[in-house]
C-alpha cells in the first residue's frame, strides 16, 4: 500500500487523542513509521533509532510547511525523530517528501547513517516548501514537462528497470541535463508550432559533454493545442503512474521527482489542457563543431548565458535512435 493510502486509513482511526502509526520498511533495520496525531490530525514520519550518551544529532531543516522534532525515550536509549506536516494544504508534497526520505533511510547501514541522511533529505526538499507556488505549473513549465515526460516514456523506460529509469530523471534536480546514464547524457528540448527555427539554451553548461560520456540533445517536435487527440500533462503522468505500479520504490521516486519540479495532485484540475501530440522526435549527438556555447568559450567574468541553437545548423548531427537506446542501456562509460 501506498504512504497515502496509509494515511487514509489512519484517517478512519477511531479516537481523538493519541498517534497512530503503521510501519514502513519492515525489512528495513531502522524503526520507521507513518503516523497521524488523531488529536491535531497532522501526519508525521516517526524515526526511532538506538541512542547513547556520547550521540548527537545534526541541525534539521525547519519550514513554516514541516516541523522536525526530537525527544529522548523514557530510559533514554531510543531517540524519537519526529517530521510532521503543520500545513494540511501541502499533503501532496508531504507524501512524497515521505515516500522518499522514508526509501533513503531504509538503504542506510546504521542509525547515524539513517539520522545523517533524514536532514540532507529534508535540506533536499526545503527549498520545495519554501518557493512553493499554489497557483501550480505555468504553461511553459507544463510544456518543458511533459517534453521530460513523453522521452522518459519512449527512450528510457523501454531500455532499463523502472528504478534505473527514475533515477537516471535528473531534470528535477536541475542536473545540467535532463537523463543521466553512465555512458550517455541527454538534454530535452522541445518546440512547439509548425516550422520551429531553433530551441533555446539556458546556460553554458547545458550542452558541454564534460563528464557525460556522449552528450544527445532530445528535440521533440509538439503539436500543441486546446482539446485534440494528444496527451495532457496530467495524462503522461497518469500513464506512467501506471506503468510503474508494480514497481513501488520506482512510483515513489517518480512521485518524489514530479513534486520537485511542482507537479502536485491538488492542481490537477488546472492541467486538462493543453494536448501535446508529438509531431518528430529527433537526437542530435553534441560533438566536435555542434553549434554550441561552453565554459571554455566565455570571457572571465561572464557567465549565465542563454542563448538559441539554429536547427539547420544541427543538420549533420543526427544520430539513430536505436544507437540512443544502446548508450542507455549500457551500465559503464
Amino acid at each position: 500500500m501506498t504512504v497515502a493510502g496509509v494515511w487514509m486509513e489512519l484517517e478512519d482511526e477511531p479516537g481523538d487523542r493519541g498517534l497512530v502509526l503503521r510501519r514502513l520498511h519492515p525489512d528495513s533495520l531502522h524503526d520507521l513509521h507513518v503516523a497521524l496525531d488523531l488529536e491535531s490530525r497532522r501526519r508525521q514520519l516517526v524515526f526511532r533509532r538506538p541512542w547513547r550518551p556520547a550521540d548527537t544529532l545534526p541541525q534539521f531543516p525547519v519550514t513554516q510547511a514541516i516541523a522536525c522534532r526530537s525527544r529522548l525515550q523514557t530510559g533514554g536509549q531510543r531517540m524519537n525523530i519526529v517530521v510532521e506536516l503543520v500545513d494540511p494544504a501541502l499533503g501532496d508534497v508531504f507524501t512524497p517528501l515521505v515516500e522518499d526520505l522514508a526509501g533513503r533511510i531504509a538503504a542506510t547501514r546504521d542509525a547515524a547513517a539513517a539520522t545523517a541522511e533524514l536532514a540532507s533529505g529534508l535540506a533536499r526538499w526545503q527549498d520545495l516548501f519554501e518557493q512553493l507556488g499554489r497557483d501550480g505549473l505555468s504553461v511553459l513549465a507544463r510544456r518543458g514537462l511533459a517534453g521530460e515526460l513523453i522521452v522518459l516514456q519512449t527512450d528510457v523506460l523501454p531500455h532499463v528497470a523502472p528504478e534505473t529509469a527514475i533515477d537516471a530523471w535528473t531534470g528535477p534536480l536541475k542536473a545540467n541535463q535532463d537523463f543521466q546514464r553512465p555512458a550517455v547524457a541527454v538534454e530535452v528540448k522541445v518546440t512547439t508550432g509548425q516550422n520551429p527555427q531553433g530551441f533555446i539554451v539556458a546556460n553554458e553548461r547545458e550542452l558541454d559533454p564534460t563528464g557525460t560520456g556522449t552528450l544527445v540533445v532530445a528535440h521533440l517536435s509538439l503539436d500543441e493545442r486546446l482539446g485534440g487527440t494528444g496527451s495532457s500533462v496530467n495524462d503522461l503522468v497518469d500513464e506512467l503512474r501506471g506503468r510503474l505500479a508494480g514497481h513501488p520504490f520506482a512510483l515513489a521516486a517518480f512521485n518524489a521527482k514530479l513534486a520537485r519540479v511542482g507537479y502536485l495532485d491538488m492542481h490537477r484540475d488546472k492541467y486538462p489542457e493543453p494536448h501535446y501530440e508529438p509531431r518528430a522526435l529527433k537526437h542530435l549527438r553534441v560533438r566536435d563543431d555542434f553549434p554550441r556555447i561552453t565554459e571554455t568559450d566565455l570571457r572571465e567574468g561572464v557567465g549565465a548565458v542563454r542563448y538559441t541553437v539554429s536547427l539547420a545548423a544541427c543538420e549533420g548531427y543526427e544520430v539513430d535512435a536505436c544507437d540512443v537506446h544502446k548508450l542507455i542501456a549500457q551500465e559503464d562509460a
